[in-house]
């Protein structure tokens, strides 16, 4: 729809928000919060038995039971002409757990975890309850990004993590970097 006498387009609930902490168990109200993060690069490693290939390990998962999260990227530090990237990595949930941290929400779900590209202009919303791995900018560049999101100030109900074993642990495979920028678990 027009905006702004007509010099704009208003595109209207492109990502909606999700507060579901009324459900969550403390019943502690929530309120909005915007913070900002300056995410630098992540390092990668070179793996021999692949040509070389470049590889970003996983090592932590985490999740906002109660809330969306979304990352807005304001800009890039980019003055080299090239595009800043970041890597999207999510899974599902499991079946809560009889024992152990996930009793009330499951596990995150290793065998269904994906990667996807999304560049410095591409904003991404994650679900609520949806694991992720924190913010993997790749490349040279730095990527500043406001985050938008609901908390209560209850630390497990605000954030939960998941720490992924480093043997033989998951990692994402990048793929002629330079040219296609390709990633695949």
């Amino acid at each position: 729809m027009p905006a702004n006498q007509s010099t704009a387009l208003k595109h209207l609930d492109v990502s909606p928000m999700h507060n579901l902490y009324a459900s969550a168990p403390s019943s502690d109200p929530s309120k909005p919060a915007m913070n900002m993060f300056s995410c630098f690069p992540r390092r990668l490693r070179p793996d021999a038995r692949r040509g070389g290939k470049l590889l970003f390990d996983v090592e932590i998962l985490e999740r906002h039971p109660y809330t969306t999260q979304m990352f807005i990227p304001l800009s890039s530090s980019s003055s080299r002409g090239r595009e800043a990237r970041y890597l999207v990595i999510v899974a599902p949930t499991l079946a809560p757990q009889v024992e152990g941290p996930f009793q009330r929400m499951g596990p995150p779900d290793l065998d269904n975890l994906r990667a996807f590209w999304a560049h410095a202009g591409q904003a991404v919303t994650y679900g609520a309850g949806t694991w992720h791995a924190p913010m993997a900018v790749v490349g040279e560049e730095r990527i500043d990004f406001v985050v938008v999101q609901f908390v209560n100030g209850v630390a497990e109900e605000d954030f939960q993590e998941a720490l992924l074993e480093k043997e033989g642990g998951i990692c994402v495979e990048i793929q002629d970097w330079e040219r296609e920028g390709k990633a695949r678990l």
